[in-house]
């Protein structure tokens, strides 16, 4: 069955009543017959086994507890973030018109309009308070 007459080629296959060559029962040291779990006692055996099946679940709730609370800190750090941007942006557009009322309370023109009864000076005072309105960049300007 050798091809080269050395080795076993193609490698032979032993039937079912007989056993494989003594060479390769070798192997296996006295004793340990059987592999590992033959050398394990039953009860031993048994609680292996159901303390994987307890601990599995209990570690796959943990896991995914511990990536629950990471994405939520890192979705609370984004949004601490964005809400200093808006706050920044916000602060700045309520500067730009911080000194307005400072600046109208002393006009002469809006003085003399609000003393007068008669609403005279309504146009001119108007056509003021556009031109500030642009040279702001406000979307308007209001006179209670």
């Amino acid at each position: 069955m050798s091809l080269c007459g050395r080795c076993l080629w193609p490698p032979v296959l032993w039937n079912e009543t007989e056993l494989p060559p003594e060479s390769l029962k070798s192997f296996v040291p006295e004793g340990r017959e059987g592999g590992v779990l033959a050398r394990i006692s039953w009860p031993v055996l048994v609680a292996l086994v159901c303390f994987v099946a307890l601990a599995a679940p209990w570690l796959t709730w943990r896991a995914v507890d511990w990536g629950q609370r990471q994405a939520y800190e890192q979705l609370a750090a984004a949004g601490r973030d964005r809400l200093t941007l808006y706050g920044s942006a916000l602060r700045g557009e309520l500067e730009k018109s911080r000194n307005i009322p400072l600046v109208l309370a002393n006009d002469p023109l809006l003085i003399a309009f609000l003393s007068a009864s008669d609403g005279a000076g309504a146009g001119a005072l108007d056509r003021r308070l556009q031109a500030m309105n642009e040279a702001l960049g406000s979307s308007a300007i209001y006179v209670l």
